[in-house]
C-alpha cells in the first residue's frame, strides 16, 4: 500500500467518524429539543388545569403569630418559664396551629380538568373504547417500568426526581392519548390525579422553603393515593358490568 493510498484510508476514516459524531449529535439535539418542547407544552396544560391553592407560608404564619404571643405574654406578664422570659400558653399556640391549618383540604390537590386540553373523540364503539383501556394500562404500566428502585447511594432528591419524572411522563402520555367521549370521566381523573401528584412532589422537593406545607402535601398524598383505589375499582367495574374483552 502506497503512502497516498494509506493518507487516502486515514482521511476516509476521519470524514465516517466526524459524520458519526455529527448524526449522533443531530439525534441527540433533536432529541434534547423534542423533550423540551414536551415539557413546555405539559407545563402549560398543567398551568392552565391548576388548582387555585392560595400563595401563602404556613411555616411563616405559625411563627409569625406565636411570635406575636411572646410579645403579647411578655407585656401582660403572665405564664413567666425559669429563665424569666414570659412564653404564651400551650392552648394558644395550640389555636394559632389551628387557625393556620384550618383551611387545608387535600381535595385541593385534585384539580378540575378542562375539556378543552383533552383529545376527546365522539367515537364510542366497542373497538374505540378497548383500543383506549389498552392504551390506558399501557401508560400504566410503563410508568411502573421507569420506576427506579432505590439503592444505598440514592438521596432522597434522587428518589424524589425520578417519582416526578414518571409522573410526568404519564401526564404526557394521557394527554396526547385520545379519549371515546364515554370514558371521559376517567380519563379526566386519572390526569387530575397525577397532576395532584405531581404537585405534592414539588412541594415536597421545596420542603425547606415551607415544612408545614410539605407535610400537609404528605398528608394530600395519601387521600390522592385513596382516590387511585377508587378510580381503579369504578375502571375495573365498567370493564366487568359492559363485558369488555381485553
Amino acid at each position: 500500500m502506497g503512502i497516498f493510498s494509506y493518507k487516502k484510508n486515514v482521511w476516509l476514516s476521519i470524514i465516517i467518524i466526524l459524520a458519526i459524531l455529527t448524526t449522533t449529535l443531530y439525534i441527540l439535539g433533536s432529541f434534547e429539543i423534542k423533550k423540551e418542547k414536551e415539557e413546555a407544552s405539559l407545563n402549560n396544560l398543567i398551568s392552565y388545569n391548576a388548582p387555585q391553592i392560595p400563595e401563602r407560608n404556613i411555616t411563616n404564619e405559625i411563627f409569625t403569630g406565636v411570635l406575636n404571643e411572646v410579645a403579647a405574654a411578655n407585656i401582660i406578664e403572665q405564664n413567666t418559664d425559669s429563665s424569666g422570659l414570659l412564653v404564651p400558653s400551650h392552648s394558644s399556640i395550640e389555636n394559632i396551629t389551628s387557625q393556620a391549618l384550618a383551611d387545608f383540604n387535600p381535595a385541593i390537590y385534585k384539580p378540575e380538568i378542562k375539556n378543552v386540553t383533552l383529545k376527546i373523540s365522539k367515537n364510542n364503539s366497542y373497538t374505540s373504547i378497548v383500543k383506549y383501556i389498552k392504551n390506558f394500562a399501557t401508560i400504566i404500566q410503563n410508568s411502573i417500568d421507569i420506576i427506579k428502585t432505590p439503592t444505598k447511594y440514592s438521596t432522597v432528591e434522587d428518589v424524589i426526581l425520578n417519582q416526578r419524572d414518571v409522573y410526568q411522563k404519564s401526564l404526557l402520555d394521557f394527554y396526547n392519548l385520545e379519549v371515546p367521549s364515554s370514558m371521559l370521566d376517567f380519563h379526566k381523573t386519572e390526569i387530575s390525579l397525577l397532576t395532584g401528584k405531581l404537585l405534592v412532589i414539588d412541594r415536597i422537593k421545596d420542603y425547606e422553603d415551607d415544612p408545614v406545607e410539605a407535610f400537609l402535601a404528605m398528608e394530600a398524598d395519601s387521600y390522592l393515593d385513596t382516590e387511585f383505589t377508587k378510580l381503579k375499582a369504578d375502571f375495573n367495574k365498567y370493564i366487568e358490568n359492559n363485558n369488555i374483552q381485553i
